[in-house]
């Protein structure tokens, strides 16, 4: 009887460890809230617009002191509008220490049209050189999904996947939002997040994951002028509308990290809570 006992124990942890919770953050940059939202409606991106019929897809604050790219894009990246030395280089691996089962793994891509400022790329490279991450360098929509999915296929334990797409915001920099070329790249997005989805589906986690989704500024309707609006898509309900100081602490609220003072050092909290 004890045999048969310690089996279903053992059987009902192994499952556990199978369903623990992945995530996948996603940051598309320069995407307007009029393209995002004018495309989801057409249906023109049928991948997102399922993530998001699963949860919803909203406006989201930038909440930033004379805002500029530099600082929503350490916001996003970091949870903090600047970089605050050795304080902010280890917060992955706080949650690391904290979540020592949890892969974290870094996709990341440098913008065709100018590199990132000197600080956030060092914070880039000194993340992703404390993982298996691959280095930074430039790739495609389609690249960055491809190796996703392979990680993915590949994976044996729960998994913190940070992926960012550059190439939305090239092109509203180079020609304006609202250009074909600026929804098309969109769409690559779109496409390269379905293949995501596709590996997920097949390895039998997809119902186990969660997407946060999000800009990190758009353009101005027509124009190459920065507009300093975000949103945020999820197949989770996000329940206000917040701003991007909430990402991070909502992304914790999935970790299930509450009881640490990493949490805590950040403003914000969690968008899938009132």
């Amino acid at each position: 009887m004890k045999i048969v006992i310690g089996f279903f124990v053992s059987l009902f942890l192994l499952n556990a460890s199978i369903v623990a919770e992945n995530v996948i953050y996603v940051v598309i940059e320069g995407v307007s809230r009029k393209s995002l939202y004018s495309l989801l409606k057409k249906n023109k991106l049928p991948h997102l617009n399922k993530i998001a019929k699963q949860g919803n897809y909203r406006n989201i604050g930038i909440d930033l002191l004379n805002p500029t790219q530099e600082k929503s894009r350490h916001l996003v990246y970091t949870g903090q509008s600047v970089l605050l030395g050795d304080g902010a280089q280890n917060i992955y691996s706080e949650i690391s220490s904290l979540l020592p089962d949890l892969d974290i793994r870094f996709f990341l891509t440098e913008p065709v049209n100018a590199a990132y400022n000197k600080q956030l790329s060092s914070f880039f490279k000194n993340v992703i050189s404390q993982t298996e991450s691959m280095p930074l360098s430039y790739l495609t929509s389609s690249q960055l999904g491809g190796h996703v999915s392979t990680y993915i296929e590949t994976s044996t334990q729960p998994f913190f996947i940070t992926l960012n797409f550059s190439n939305v915001d090239y092109i509203g920099w180079r020609y304006r939002e609202g250009a074909q070329l600026y929804s098309q790249a969109l769409i690559n997005c779109d496409r390269s997040i379905g293949n995501i989805v596709k590996a997920l589906s097949k390895k039998g986690i997809q119902d186990q994951t969660t997407f946060l989704i999000i800009t990190s500024y758009g353009y101005k309707r027509g124009s190459k002028d920065i507009s300093f609006q975000s949103w945020g898509l999820s197949n989770r309900k996000i329940l206000r509308k917040g701003s991007l100081r909430d990402v991070f602490p909502t992304l914790f609220d999935v970790l299930d990290i509450s009881d640490s003072g990493l949490a805590e050092r950040l403003a914000g909290r969690s968008l899938f809570q009132r």
